[in-house]
Formats: structure tokens, sequence, C-alpha cells
């Protein structure tokens, strides 16, 4: 085989599956080979076996984008991805202020989640992360899990991520084809403390009235959820099966580049 190892589900077609590779490429897959009657969804996690695509590869597979560099001689499902939302640190910003890693303990296990200056909600400027988080400064974020890839071996990618002066947006979290499409892009600011009245120092307060108890304080707020979450998908959806057929796989191409990182 020209290469093996865990690869994502970039998108589903009529015949086949595409599978995000690297550098604007992919991987075409031909459901034929699929060792599961199991309905494929976006982000799912396959162990491949591929061959480089040749000219008979393409004869045989018209349907093949041209994005595609590798075809899947051997597939088998390992699992979906989990999501996460909770509250980690930030624990480093790179110099250029373009990604950072953000730290969170999942029980015994720590996650180290990657994340980049485009899924900072607000949007951010070129350079922003630095303007926003610091390093040890509280993050809310959303991180969903892949298999371990790029230079820094990353196995938890950051989805959105927020200052604590703001709230991430739980509309979408008990639909995990809904999540991935719209990636908790909705931030807003968190709820504004009560002011409470301080009490009044007992020298200002009538001599013959008793002491008065200072008042106690009340929980503000709502405490964010920290809880980590599985996602299951529901049954019957498939992000990408509205996609429609192209001769040639053109726009298939286009598609997968657009979605790459």
């Amino acid at each position: 085989s020209a290469d093996k190892g865990k690869y994502v589900v970039l998108f589903t077609s009529g015949n086949f599956i595409f599978f995000k590779h690297k550098n604007d490429k992919g991987i075409f897959c031909p459901k034929s080979i699929l060792n599961s009657s199991r309905q494929v969804l976006k982000d799912d996690i396959y162990d491949l076996c591929c061959d480089n695509v040749t000219a008979k590869h393409r004869r045989d597979h018209p349907d093949m984008p041209e994005a595609a560099v590798l075809i899947a001689t051997k597939a088998k499902f390992l699992k979906t991805p989990r999501v996460i939302q909770a509250i980690g640190t930030m624990k480093k910003i790179s110099t250029d202020g373009e990604y950072g890693f953000i730290e969170y303990q999942d029980g015994k296990i720590s996650i180290t989640a990657f994340c980049t200056r485009i899924t900072v909600k607000p949007s951010l400027e070129k350079g922003g992360m630095n303007k926003f988080f610091s390093t040890g400064c509280r993050v809310k974020f959303v991180a969903k899990e892949q298999p371990p890839s790029g230079m820094f071996n990353i196995e938890w990618r950051v989805i959105t991520a927020t200052d604590m002066k703001h709230d991430i947006s739980e509309t979408n979290v008990s639909d995990y084809a809904t999540l991935i499409k719209y990636h908790y892009e909705k931030v807003t600011p968190a709820a504004a403390a009560p002011v409470v009245a301080a009490a009044r120092p007992p020298s200002l307060l009538p001599a013959a009235a008793p002491p008065v108890r200072p008042a106690a304080m009340q929980p503000v707020g709502t405490p964010f959820d920290a809880t980590p979450m599985a996602m299951s998908p529901p049954p019957g959806v498939t992000p990408s099966s509205s996609s429609s057929s192209v001769a040639n796989g053109v726009s298939y191409a286009a598609r997968a580049a657009q979605q790459l990182p």
C-alpha cells in the first residue's frame, strides 16, 4: 500500500466517500469496499489502506474528484469523534498570535486542544489571540476529537473558543450533524452579575438599632457546564447527502479543497 492510517470523512456521495488527507488533497473510497452497512457520517474516523491514484482508477471511477491522490483498498470504521464543551486553561500562544493550545483535565485524562485565531469568537484580527487571551487564563471552548495529525500530532481541534466574558451557544448541542455544520459559531456576552448592595458599617447605624448582619451573598449567574459530552449522531442524518453528482467530479474537488484546513 502507498499509505495507511486513520482518516476523517470529509463528505459522501452516491458511490464513494471522500476522506481528508493533506495539502488540499484527499482519498477516494468506493463504498463497495466497506466492511459494514452502517451509515457513513461526516467526521467519522476510519482506518484505511490506500494506493496511489492511476489513470486506470480514474477511468474505472469517472466520478472521482480531481483532488483525490489516493484510492482506498481497505476501509474499517473506528469511531465517531467525541465533542466536548468545557472551560480550560490557555497553555501557550504562538508569538504571532495565530494559534494556541488549551489544556483541560477530562477526569484522569489531560486533553490538549489546538486552537487557531479563526476559531476565536468574537472574530479577531491578525495577531488578535495575544490581545484576547494570555497564558494561564481561563477559556471557554468546544473541541472535536480527530486522528493525530499535523506537526503537533493534534488529537483535539477547537471548534470555537472565547473568554470568560462571553458564552458559547448551546442551541445545537443535541444535534451532531447541525453541530458540525454550524460549528458553535454563536457567541453571546455573558450575563452581567447583579449588583449586591453593601451592608452599612455599624458606625452609621442608629444607636438603638440591633446589630445588622451583612446580607448573605447570593449565587450569581449559572455555572458553566464543563461536563464532557459524547455526541451520538442522530439516525438517518448525512450532512453531505444533498450533494448532486457532477460529471468529472470538479465540484467535489473544489468543495474538498475549500473544507481542508
